[in-house]
């Protein structure tokens, strides 16, 4: 996927994801210094697959890290992937949705989810999920959470059965 940040409009992330791991991942790595590696911790879907009904695009998104605070980190990943997760599957709008750890930075997290329209995103920003977070900020997160509206420029989903 590729991504606009929205209040940066010279800013783009690219998001890639391969369930062998990205056969070309170590090449991107090494020709790039703002490459990052990622783990995708949990994800979920309701893109359409084979024999479903097809669902709607998905053109706006929501990055957002949280960086534990130390000690802090196994507390914050079963936040974000059993507590936050579970109100964000709920989340009508809410069509795609990633769960990630940053193993090259202990104690950083992110979500980034994508959403049917600008209404989705801004439920989700008020949301059961935002308020679970808020409620914990703190305790567990050594800096405020950081967030960012992206639109989504380009997009390849493909789903194998």
């Amino acid at each position: 996927m590729a991504l606009k940040h929205t209040d940066s409009p010279s800013k783009f992330t690219v998001f890639d994801a391969a369930d062998d791991g990205g056969h070309i991942a170590n090449e991107v790595l090494q020709s790039s210094p703002v490459t990052q590696s990622v783990k995708i911790m949990k994800s979920h879907s309701k893109v359409a697959t084979p024999n479903t009904e097809k669902t709607a695009g998905a053109p706006v998104g929501l990055v957002i890290f949280f960086k534990a605070k130390p000690g802090k980190a196994d507390a914050v990943r079963e936040l974000i992937f059993t507590t936050i997760f579970s109100f964000i599957e709920e989340e009508e709008k809410t069509l795609l949705l990633f769960g990630l750890e940053y193993p090259d930075t202990p104690g950083l997290f992110g979500i980034l989810d994508f959403f049917t329209d600008e209404e989705g995103r801004r439920f989700h920003v008020a949301g059961k999920a935002a308020q679970a977070v808020r409620a914990v900020t703190d305790e567990l997160l050594a800096e405020p959470v950081d967030a960012a509206d992206v639109d989504v420029v380009a997009t390849k989903i493909t789903v194998r059965v």
